[in-house]
């Protein structure tokens, strides 16, 4: 690795750390400005070191160019004129070379300004947001728990489970399209919240994917502290290799025999890291599953891959409508958009379904 590049890692690193340590302390502006900053230098060091790549070329072109001259200089009357022939044509040479030498200088210069200004375009975005963020994520939290009245300490929120302005947003979905079977890809957090949605409905039921059975587990726990058992069911469910049009992606082993007709999919997992593309399988392998009205929510839709797959979702089944939601969520859908539906008033009991016979090995 360059140096310049060893440099950038620890302005990174030591940007994140101080960033990551201020926000754990709640000095969420500290922390803000940290990572702004700690990017600023990146960028900083970045601009230098590509300035004096471009400077050494040049240089390169400018001595190449005196050689050639400094040939034609000495040549006195006496020379024969094809070794004067051959130094003009060596000259000729080094000026194109000095031109397209030039020219990928300009092209260099040109899409280095070009990142620059989209860098600090995505700056400025992130201080503004950031600026906001903490207020917004507490005002979406007051209005979850103003909705719900927990029956045990709720699990955390935020980092890697979803983000409060979401799950107000799937929880008012739910409100309004009152689905009788949520699917959702990668449980915790999320799964608490739309089985209380459901409760609050009076009907339905969500079945929750999980790649990881410890985390699948705490789920469960989480879901039996909150007497939510009944319409929750978390199902271990391990990354296998799955055929799509993509080719081979690690997602989800599921028995699509044992989930009932999906009105509404909650699409949370697998994780980034698990591969490229990671979240692409939900719906061509769950399509058959999906209700004519099925409403699909993406999560980190503002990453690359998942607004790739929220494109390709709408070409291959034909959807009618798309939309950003608060926190980092896209919705799609065929037919009506449910944003538009009246809220039903909750009925005063609610009573759970039957849960549906699982397929083997979902524990």
């Amino acid at each position: 690795m360059s140096t310049h590049r060893r440099i950038q890692a620890l302005v990174a690193v030591l940007a994140v750390a101080g960033g990551t340590s201020m926000a754990i302390l709640d000095a969420l502006g500290a922390a803000a400005a940290v990572l702004t900053g700690g990017a600023l230098l990146v960028l900083m060091i970045q601009l230098w070191h590509q300035n004096r790549v471009l400077g050494s070329k040049l240089d390169a072109v400018q001595h190449r160019l005196a050689t050639g001259i400094e040939k034609l200089v000495e040549a006195d009357r006496s020379t024969p004129y094809s070794k004067l022939a051959s130094a003009a044509a060596t000259l000729q040479v080094e000026v194109g070379a000095l031109r397209t030498s030039l020219s990928e200088i300009g092209d260099e210069l040109r899409e280095l300004e070009g990142d620059a200004q989209q860098q600090r375009a995505r700056l400025r975005r992130e201080v503004r947001s950031l600026r906001h963020e903490p207020l917004t994520q507490s005002q979406a939290l007051t209005q979850l728990l103003g909705a719900f009245t927990p029956d045990a300490p709720l699990p955390p929120v935020g980092g890697w489970a979803m983000e409060p302005t979401t799950l107000v947003e799937i929880v008012d979905l739910i409100a309004r399209v009152q689905p009788q079977v949520v699917l959702e890809c990668g449980s915790g957090t999320s799964t608490v919240w739309i089985a209380q949605a459901l409760r609050r409905n009076g009907s339905g039921r969500v079945i929750s994917l999980d790649h990881d059975a410890e985390y699948a587990h705490s789920t469960r726990t989480q879901l039996a502290r909150h007497s939510l058992s009944d319409w929750a069911e978390v199902r271990y469910a391990p990354l296998v290799p799955t055929a799509t049009e993509l080719g081979e992606k690690h997602w989800y082993e599921v028995d699509l025999e044992s989930i009932p007709k999906i009105d509404l999919l909650v699409v949370d997992g697998p994780p980034e890291g698990t591969g490229e593309m990671a979240r692409y399988p939900a719906v061509p392998v769950l399509s058959p599953r999906l209700s004519a009205s099925a409403v699909i929510v993406l999560d980190d839709a503002h990453r690359r891959d998942e607004r790739e797959a929220a494109r390709l979702w709408t070409d291959q089944l034909g959807l009618d409508w798309s939309r950003d939601i608060a926190g980092r969520a896209t919705v799609l859908g065929s037919g009506p958009d449910p944003a538009n539906a009246s809220v039903p008033k909750p009925p005063s009991t609610a009573v759970a379904p039957p849960a549906p016979a699982a397929a083997p090995g979902h524990e």
